[in-house]
């Protein structure tokens, strides 16, 4: 049966129920335990492991979700003849590496550090890094092949393999590279720790000696600064006392010193009471209040998030405190986190001590040992798509150790005067731009012997199986002679391409591989096309494509192609000026012609 005709009620994506709608359920079974369903798939058309594994988890989820059972599709195909060994192989590749890389992932890296040809029809052979994976796991990966290719194609194939030497390759001296440099830091950081240590306890030592009875009083332990149960009058003598009291950390910019530990600002989610953060200054603003006093508040943001801190300080505190807390200034603070009533929001009060602190930032660094070249970057006069300016990209570029750098804007070249005033001699900028072109110089009418248009002429289509007159092949021609406005002779056939028809050049023409088989080779058709053709303007829609692959065939088989050439997509655009787009669909709309 039919796949949806078993699972009726399945809803899979366009893209995975193309694949399945002509597959065929052979078999549907389950463990003794319903802990596993197998379902055992045959297809005509290969259908990728990507593919199959999205249908499973679908299957489970839709169809097998009251019993809980995982799923496993058993998928297995009776291909056309145009499907070799060799030809499954390059097709089926991809997903070969995907299944390995699920199950098997030992072989998998095996397999992808490798090569493999088939040498004659059945006999494939693997060249194989030389090393303890490939020697453990070589036969593994041989009986793996031997199995797919026998339980899923039935195809009977022999797997032999070879070691060869391995070589350094880029990843491995890239990833040597970064491993020095990671080793580099760590050590500088434990010496400068060292360092720190050591000052922090000769610090100490002069403290100690020079600590008195009033100074050890000052520094008895107070209890913790929160804002529930204190009145306004307390909050202003306690800040004037902070304030006025130096301690002897010079890192104490106001308050008491601390040294708790820094909570992340995004993690301050309610009113928690005290807390320590630490961040850069965004925004400084001041509200002048009753009483000769001022409400000081500031935005402090840690990277992670951004929270607002608010002082209620008197006017005479503010030149010496506006000193430390200015935009763009790395502080350590602690206070209570609560709930401002007037902006309903979460923000930190009652400050009880402002330290330095440093800057949290991380730079970041291009460490590869291998610099690359950036060949497509968009500054802001792109309009809509870049928002840097060229002399931060470039600045950054030379910085990280790059040697060039491509600009390539939408449509202009505003940016490269300021390119040009940035770079030093060892920095190359390589001047581009994504530009907009037409060609107005090509003609409607190509190597023209000033026929008139009553003289004969053959309108024709092709069908192939990709957009490459090089790697890909006709699969259909279909033509029609034309004199005195009248069709007089037509010409349609298929076309052996002696390969598999991929999937998607499937959908768009509807020709599968069953239709081509038995079909004559493009060395026979094409002699009888071009008798055709012969005498003949040749007329098609978008003709460079269509004529791309009739040169190029031609000039396989010796054969000269010098005819007369019209493309109706130019001639539309000419006498349809009206139209928007010129598809062949949108132009027999605009002639009242259909395309049946």
């Amino acid at each position: 049966m039919k796949f949806f005709d078993v699972f009726p009620k399945l809803r899979l994506p366009e893209e995975l129920s193309a694949y399945l709608c002509d597959a065929e359920v052979v078999k549907v079974t389950k463990t003794s335990t319903n802990s596993l369903a197998r379902v055992y798939l045959e297809s005509s058309r290969l259908i990728s492991k990507q593919v199959i594994y999205k249908t499973e988890d679908e299957l489970k989820k839709r169809i097998f979700i009251t019993s809980n059972m995982d799923v496993r599709i058993i998928d297995r195909y009776h291909l056309s003849s145009q499907y070799t060994p060799s030809m499954i192989m390059e097709t089926y590749y991809d997903s070969i590496l995907f299944e390995l890389e699920k199950y098997w992932i030992l072989e998998y890296n095996l397999l992808k550090n490798s090569t493999w040809e088939f040498i004659g029809e059945d006999s494939l052979e693997l060249t194989l890094e030389d090393g303890f994976l490939s020697r453990t796991y070589a036969d593994n990966l041989a009986d793996y092949f031997k199995k797919l290719f026998l339980n899923r194609f039935r195809m009977d194939i022999d797997v032999v393999y070879r070691y060869a030497k391995k070589e350094g390759s880029h990843y491995e001296k890239e990833n040597e590279h970064k491993l020095n440099i990671r080793v580099a830091q760590i050590e500088q950081n434990l010496l400068a720790g060292s360092t720190q240590s050591d000052g922090n306890k000769e610090n100490t030592r002069k403290d100690a000696k020079t600590a008195g009875p009033e100074k050890s009083k000052d520094n008895e332990k107070k209890p913790a600064f929160r804002g529930e149960g204190l009145n306004s009058s307390n909050i202003k003598i306690q800040q004037k006392e902070y304030f006025k009291k130096k301690p002897a950390n010079n890192d104490v910019l106001f308050g008491r010193d601390f040294d708790d530990d820094i909570i992340p600002i995004e993690q301050i989610d309610s009113a928690i009471g005290d807390v320590t953060i630490s961040g850069m200054v965004r925004k400084v603003d001041e509200h002048p209040i009753r009483n000769e006093r001022t409400i000081l508040s500031y935005d402090i943001t840690d990277f992670s998030d951004t929270i607002t801190v608010k002082m209620f300080l008197q006017n005479e505190q503010l030149p010496e405190i506006k000193q430390f807390i200015k935009v763009g200034e790395f502080l350590r603070i602690k206070g209570a986190a609560t709930l401002d009533k007037y902006d309903q929001e979460i923000s930190i009060t009652h400050v009880t001590g402002i330290r330095k602190s440093s800057d949290t930032r991380t730079p970041r660094n291009d460490l590869a040992l291998n610099k690359r070249v950036e060949l497509h970057c968009h500054t802001k006069m792109s309009d809509m798509d870049g928002v840097s300016d060229v002399k931060d990209i470039i600045k950054r570029a030379m910085k990280w150790g790059h040697k060039a750098i491509a600009i390539t804007d939408h449509g202009d070249v505003q940016a490269f005067p300021d390119a040009n005033h940035t770079v030093d001699d060892k920095f190359k900028v390589i001047y581009g731009v994504e530009a907009y072109l037409v060609d107005d110089t090509k003609d409607i009418v190509e190597n023209s012997h000033n026929q008139s248009i009553d003289d004969n002429y053959v309108v024709f289509d092709l069908e192939t199986t990709g957009f490459s007159p090089d790697v890909n092949k006709i699969i259909e021609i279909g033509a029609v002679k034309v004199t005195d406005g009248k069709i007089v002779d037509r010409f349609s056939t298929f076309v052996n391409p002696q390969v598999p028809i991929p999937f998607r050049i499937e959908q768009l023409t509807s020709i599968r591989d069953d239709m081509v088989i038995d079909a004559p080779v493009i060395e026979d058709i094409l002699p009888e096309f071009m008798e055709f053709c012969q005498g003949c303007t040749m007329v098609a829609h978008n003709a460079d494509f269509d004529m791309s692959f009739i040169k190029k065939n031609c000039e396989l088989q010796g054969m000269e192609c010098t005819p007369t050439i019209i493309d109706t997509v130019a001639l539309a655009r000419v006498l349809l000026p009206q139209l928007n787009r010129f598809k062949l669909d949108t132009v027999a709309k605009a002639l009242n012609i259909s395309l049946d």
